[in-house]
């Protein structure tokens, strides 16, 4: 976990100055070292956590030729196969370091054919010093961050946003659609971010940038399903086969590693491989444990990693705190609404105690169909020529006493969700504040500012995969990988590792195993009544059949019960005390957001309107989000 950071054709006298206060901002993600490039209007930073080389692989790096300066956040995996295969054509190396391999590989393959045969997580700045060509590059996921903004023909990047806001030409005005996504989503949609100057850098690209030239980035890899004939037998073993291979690469590190350990299928699935194909010889595990049963799995975790033979860790969580809530929010250079980043952010500082580098199960939902919901699109995306619509509609109403106000509000949403068309369907599905919601809620005038901008559903569909044959499920399935899983899952991780310094790694997200997934036949994803079919099979057949059954609990809090003591209050005074006027209520009617707190605030308030309890505390948890983001930094609107 490093932080970059950088600027192409910028000649502001005081750009020494600019670009060293560019890398201390940084400087959480790189405690073990720092470093500074600047070259004409060329300058590289550089913010390093020493994972592998840690004597000689300090950054800005340059290439033994001096032709290529290289700052480089993340991990390439097959770095040694590369190396040897660059010796092999004339490449020089001076170093152990995977980053030495990015130029070479560059200069030898061109950066697109580089980019393509790279196997990690990675954002890189590559400076061609003859070319005067500056080169930057994402991982096919998304796993690691890159920012960019474009102003006066100079460009400038960086690993966190807030860096960029270091740069007297990159203005603090708000991107009014961001916020409506937001506010939709509990996350903004890339490319935009919530300031108006700054453009998230898309995973799976690449840009060749030249002084009065095209900066577009030019996309490098695709997702593309495909159902190929393959019984459940083989595809268990092609599955140990894949995941094996990805974390013999993933281990490569210089520092004791380390692993998430949920109890659940994904994290318990490589914590076994890794001991049981002997990839490593032992391994310490970590696992968050709340006072509140419904939400703890340390059991379960504890049971695996006995099963398996880790050395396990439990963090013990009785009760959320204002200070953490607030130190959690902070950490964001946008609003985030994704509650599960305060026990990310609490494990990361658990494992700091105890190792640099972790595995994580994160993107198993994503490409093995973890979520009900995918099944869900489906099923009402069939209903949406539903005879008699109407009739069944007050059927179910009439039915209300008999089936419980609960399962009245399922049905009926996924009722009024069967109108919909695709792109708008998906987008209901992951939806919290709705627009008739919002029209309730916001200001006139930022409704109006709104109102110009595309509406989510449609920049939603952007993410959904360009394969007309394959079946709605996967249309999905794909759209939760090129947008949730990037724009919320992966970011989560990435900033609540990098406050404390550690990197985490994610082996589901490796090439091939990427490419076995998408062409799995749907049938083992979701199937024989259950999500992540395979994936649970694989796990009953090699660990534990009765674990494997578990119904998939996710990774939240018990907010409920935290906001029983002083946390509410403290949630009140964040919300209302708005004396400076730099909150909120810019944008957010105080009436209707003390409703929704009222709600909020008593816990035997299980349904308002068509809410269920969990998304009532989900849109509280998304206000505080805005309102620390908005008194933080005092956007322009």
């Amino acid at each position: 976990m490093c932080g970059i950071s950088g600027f192409f054709n910028y000649i502001r006298p005081e750009r020494r100055d600019i670009l060293a206060r560019m890398n201390t901002s940084l400087s959480h993600r790189g405690p073990d070292g720092e470093g500074i490039f600047l070259e004409n209007g060329v300058g590289l930073a550089h913010r390093r956590l020493a994972i592998i080389d840690i004597a000689t692989g300090n950054q800005p790096m340059t290439s033994s030729d001096g032709r290529y300066v290289t700052v480089f956040n993340g991990e390439i995996y097959n770095y040694i196969e590369l190396k040897a295969e660059l010796s092999g054509r004339g490449s020089i190396f001076r170093t152990s370091s995977d980053t030495e391999v990015i130029a070479e590989a560059l200069k030898t393959w061109g950066i697109e054919d580089a980019v393509r045969k790279f196997r990690g997580m990675f954002a890189f700045a590559v400076l061609d010093r003859t070319d005067n060509v500056l080169y930057l590059a994402r991982d096919r996921s998304g796993i690691k961050p890159l920012y960019w903004a474009e102003k006066d023909k100079s460009i400038f990047f960086a690993s966190e946003m807030k860096t960029l806001l270091d740069i007297p030409e990159i203005s603090r005005k708000a991107d009014v659609s961001s916020l409506n996504d937001f506010l939709t989503l509990g996350f903004t949609i890339p490319p935009k971010t919530a300031w108006k100057d700054i453009k998230c850098f898309p995973p799976a690209h690449y840009a060749a940038i030249r002084v009065n030239g095209d900066v577009s980035p030019r996309r490098y890899w695709n997702l593309e399903f495909s159902e190929n004939k393959i019984s459940l037998d083989q595809a268990v073993e092609s599955l140990e086969e894949k995941l094996s291979g990805a974390l013999k690469y993933h281990v490569r590190s210089d520092v004791p590693i380390g692993a998430f350990l949920s109890g659940g299928i994904d994290s318990s699935l490589l914590v076994y491989l890794l001991r049981k194909k002997g990839i490593v010889e032992k391994i310490s595990t970590f696992n968050v444990k709340f006072s509140e049963s419904s939400f703890d799995e340390s059991a379960y975790a504890e049971e695996v990693a006995k099963i398996i033979g880790t050395d396990h860790h439990v963090l013990e969580i009785d009760e959320g705190t204002p200070e953490i809530l607030e130190k959690v929010l902070s950490q964001y250079d946008e609003p985030f609404g994704d509650s599960s980043c305060i026990p990310t952010y609490l494990i990361c500082q658990k494992m700091k105690e105890h190792v640099k580098t972790v595995i994580s199960g994160d993107g198993g939902d994503e490409l093995f169909g973890g979520y009900d919901r995918i099944r869900n699109a489906g099923f009402t995306h069939r209903l949406k020529n539903l005879p008699f619509k109407n009739l069944v509609s007050g059927a179910l109403k009439a039915c209300k006493p008999l089936i419980g106000t609960e399962r009245y509000r399922q049905y009926s949403k996924i009722l009024s969700f069967s109108n919909a068309e695709l792109p708008e369907l998906f987008c209901l599905f992951h939806t919290y504040f709705g627009d008739k919601d919002k029209e309730s809620m916001l200001t006139d005038s930022f409704l109006e500012a709104v109102r110009e901008e595309t509406p989510t559903w449609k920049s939603m569909s952007r993410f959904i995969p360009d394969n007309s044959g394959t079946r709605i499920e996967n249309l999905m399935l794909g759209m939760e990988f090129n947008l949730n899983l990037h724009a919320d899952y992966l970011r989560k991780v990435d900033i609540a590792s990098s406050a404390h310094g550690v990197e985490v790694r994610v082996p589901f997200l490796d090439n091939e195993v990427i490419d076995f997934s998408a062409r799995l036949p749907f049938k083992m994803k979701i199937g024989s009544g259950e999500c992540k079919h395979l994936l649970r099979e694989t796990f009953r057949r090699r660990i534990s059949p009765g674990l494997g059954n578990r119904k998939k609990q996710g990774f939240g809090i018990p907010f409920d019960s935290w906001c029983n003591g002083p946390m509410r209050s403290h949630i009140k005074d964040l919300l209302f005390s708005d004396a400076d006027g730099k909150g909120l209520w810019r944008i957010a009617d105080r009436k209707e957001v003390m409703g929704l707190y009222e709600a909020f605030s008593d816990p035997s308030t299980r349904n308002y309107g068509l809410l269920s309890r969990h998304q009532i505390y989900q849109r509280m948890f998304m206000l505080c989000g805005i309102q620390t983001w908005m008194k933080k930094f005092n956007p322009e609107l």
